[in-house]
């Protein structure tokens, strides 16, 4: 059984939204910044600790 037109539209608006709102995605907010680049560091985007912190590309030199 076919598609309508309507369910077409529907699917494709639908889709247009996923897309739009997976660009939209921001990072994290930064709590602290890289102590080797200065770069600006969240949760979960590098090592974060009481005494340092460094950024994903910083800890994997």
């Amino acid at each position: 059984m076919p598609f309508t037109d309507e369910e077409k539209r529907a699917w494709h608006e639908e889709k247009r939204r996923r897309e739009i709102k997976s660009q939209t995605t921001s990072r994290p907010t930064p709590v602290t910044e890289c102590i080797h680049c200065g770069q600006p560091v969240g949760y979960g985007e590098g090592y974060i600790s009481d005494d340092i912190s460094l950024c994903d590309i910083c800890d994997c030199d």
